[in-house]
């Protein structure tokens, strides 16, 4: 199906039930879908995965803004998320399918794209460089097994690193200097002894309702950014790194909705170049999305769009530069690592 027809149908079903929505919404979210037609009829089908020109200007304000009161107008409660970006998380909490628990010997198989803004200074020249890689990784069920990762970066470069798992309990084990991350065999000049506990790849123990979901987010939730930012980017971070149970993961994103500021963007792209509909969060000039497929509400990835000027703009990029972007191709459940599903 045509992605514009998607965006569409989207837009038809936001329309229906949604009486608090107003009309200037839905002509901003037809503006949008008709822009993109146009530039199609003009240029052929784009698969943008580095925002530029108008391309560049449309990734910076696609996003649908709704006004929201104070604090102090409402009652001292916090403001209400966006209707749409609520409902996308929504319809991802109803699509998210059933799936049978993995044994605990088994691997959470995670294959994902990246393109990511790396900056560097020669010379007193600053220049900005988007790197893409494509990373299959094998992780621990329960965090007791050695994982694997293999990545290509650029145009061949090829890695494959080991995380130990010495961590069978809690007791003092060896273990590598700052990064779990190592070629194997370990060197012995570089580990020492420190608690280690095991970290599983699939996330059993998480709240399955959608309250204890929210604290769990903002209690476990670590950054220099303010604590609702903080939280929606620990949404994207367990996607994208681990397996979580059916239930756990239809909490999060209903937790998500309670997430206050949270923004509609009707077109959004992920680093495989597949477009979507997204529920994003704002900061300090860069927003943050999680990007959702149109039709299914199928997680597709993150993205951080440069929106404003910031700290970024003094190196150079513009508002609309696509600072991050990531595609989670796979996910799913091996039995060694180093095995294709």
């Amino acid at each position: 199906m045509d992605e514009l027809k998607m965006l569409r149908d989207f837009g038809d079903r936001l329309d229906h039930g949604a009486e608090a929505r107003s009309a200037r919404q839905r002509r901003r979210l037809r503006e949008v879908i008709e822009q993109e037609a146009l530039a199609r009829r003009r240029f052929g089908r784009r698969r943008v995965m580095i925002a530029g020109g108008a391309t560049a200007a449309l990734a910076a304000g696609a996003a649908v803004v709704l006004v929201m009161a104070p604090t102090s107008e409402i009652g001292g409660n916090p403001p209400p998320a966006q209707a749409e970006a609520v409902e996308v998380l929504d319809h991802a909490a109803a699509a998210t399918p059933a799936q049978p628990p993995p044994r605990g010997d088994q691997y959470v198989f995670l294959e994902t794209r990246e393109v990511q803004q790396v900056t560097s200074v020669s010379g007193g020249k600053v220049m900005n460089r988007f790197p893409r890689s494509h990373t299959r990784t094998w992780l621990s069920v329960d965090g007791t097994h050695d994982g694997l990762s293999r990545s290509v970066i650029g145009r061949g470069t090829a890695l494959e690193a080991w995380t130990r798992a010495d961590c069978t309990s809690t007791k003092p084990r060896d273990t590598v200097v700052h990064d779990p991350w190592i070629a194997r065999p370990p060197s012995p000049a570089r580990t020492f002894t420190q608690d280690c506990p095991p970290r599983p790849a699939y996330r059993a123990t998480l709240p399955t309702d959608p309250g204890h979901m929210r604290e769990y987010l903002y209690r476990n939730s670590h950054g220099n950014n303010p604590p609702d930012v903080q939280a929606f980017i620990t949404v994207g971070d367990l996607l994208r790194t681990s397996m979580l149970p059916s239930k756990a993961r239809a909490a999060m994103f209903k937790a998500a909705t309670r997430i206050p500021g949270i923004a509609f963007v009707p077109h959004a792209m992920d680093a495989a170049g597949r477009p979507g509909v997204a529920a994003a969060l704002t900061h300090d000039g860069i927003r943050n999305e999680l990007i959702f497929d149109p039709r299914t509400f199928a997680f597709l990835g993150e993205r951080q769009v440069l929106v404003a000027p910031n700290d970024q703009t003094s190196l150079g990029l513009k508002p609309g530069t696509v600072l991050e972007s990531t595609a989670v191709l796979r996910t799913a459940i091996t039995d060694r690592p180093g095995q294709r599903p």
